[in-house]
């Protein structure tokens, strides 16, 4: 009999892309089996196409985080008549725990925070911003007992159209040849939460653009982002007026981005969505983190550079919350400067 395996993956857009290593691995241990991931409306786009999931099932992620009964009640029915074997818990809340336990699955996989998991058969230690064990490695706990054995690169899998039309679009601002630089200033807003305070100033992103533009005159630069990040992008245009910078701020999807993303030398980007969307296609990323550790965050591998200032008080943000700062010390001091040196020195 088919096994028939259940994922339970909402959000957000870049803990999607850290755990899509764990997808392909649980289609390698189950090669026979259904694969179903119930998702986020929100983050659904980067799981499109997935070869290693055979259903996905997207809901208004809300009804987890506002606790909506009614709604909850009808999706654990749903699920409930589809009898799944065994479900991958890839959340660190003892919630999703629960959830899974009431789906009535004889095997259930997750984290455990705290050693609060009694709803799990098999429980993976979870810590937050921990040294040594990349959040990817994580999810490929739940998977496997060495990640490092493991193919651990992030998927997104992208359309030969959403290629083309990407290249269409670079030949369309005559972006033809020379080094092309991604600026993504901004990021850390979901349906959960707004975290304006993990962005790097955005004086700081102009004065970087300005240093790439006096320094590298081959050098093309795109602004990425979505709607939200449509004034952020207008205004280093504006401070710029330069015909080698190209906002396309609110002006792509998340799929065409990656694709676009592809074409870059490198994107620096805020600890946020952009920078993993940059290292799924494999592009090298320069990463920028202030209340949150990079240790098990920023991506892997040659090419790519994290800044971080490990400040008295760093990291201020664990499990979802902040503490309050006036300051931001630990993003204003990481000066543009550095990050225009360090650009130099990965594309040379």
């Amino acid at each position: 009999m088919r096994n028939n395996i259940l994922i339970i993956k909402l959000s957000a857009i870049g803990d999607l892309l850290m755990a899509s290593p764990s997808f392909a691995q649980i289609r390698k241990n189950n090669p026979g089996a259904r694969i179903t991931l119930l998702v986020g409306d929100w983050a659904k786009p980067v799981v499109e196409n997935n070869s290693n999931l055979d259903e996905i099932i997207s809901i208004d992620e809300n009804i987890f985080w506002k606790k909506n009964l009614f709604r909850l009640m009808a999706l654990l029915l749903k699920l409930r008549s589809m009898k799944f074997d065994k479900v991958y818990v890839m959340h660190w809340s003892n919630f999703f725990n629960f959830f899974a336990f009431l789906l009535g699955a004889r095997e259930r996989i997750g984290f455990d925070r705290f050693n609060t998991s009694r709803f799990l058969t098999r429980k993976v230690p979870f810590t937050e911003g921990e040294k040594g064990l990349h959040t990817i490695d994580k999810y490929l706990l739940l998977t496997c007992d060495n990640p490092e054995a493991c193919p651990r690169g992030m998927d997104i899998f992208l359309t030969t159209l959403e290629k083309d039309n990407a290249s269409a679009l670079l030949a369309k601002h005559s972006v033809l040849s020379g080094e092309v630089i991604g600026l993504a200033p901004g990021g850390g807003v979901n349906p959960k939460s707004s975290m304006p305070s993990r962005c790097w100033p955005l004086n700081n992103f102009i004065e970087l653009a300005k240093l790439i533009t006096a320094e590298m005159p081959q050098a093309k630069i795109l602004i990425l982002g979505g709607k939200a990040e449509t004034q952020l992008g207008s205004a280093i245009a504006s401070a710029l007026n330069s015909k080698n910078l190209i906002n396309l701020c609110g002006c792509l999807s998340l799929r065409e981005t990656a694709a676009l993303m592809k074409s870059c030398k490198l994107l620096v980007a805020n600890d946020s969505a952009p920078m993993h969307l940059a290292s799924s296609v494999g592009t090298p990323v320069i990463s920028i983190f202030g209340p949150t550790a990079p240790y098990d965050k920023a991506p892997m591998g040659p090419g790519n550079y994290y800044f971080y200032e490990a400040l008295a008080c760093s990291p201020c943000y664990k499990y979802g919350k902040f503490a309050e700062c006036a300051s931001l010390k630990c993003l204003s001091s990481i000066a543009p400067g550095k990050v225009f040196e360090k650009i130099a020195e990965l594309i040379k």
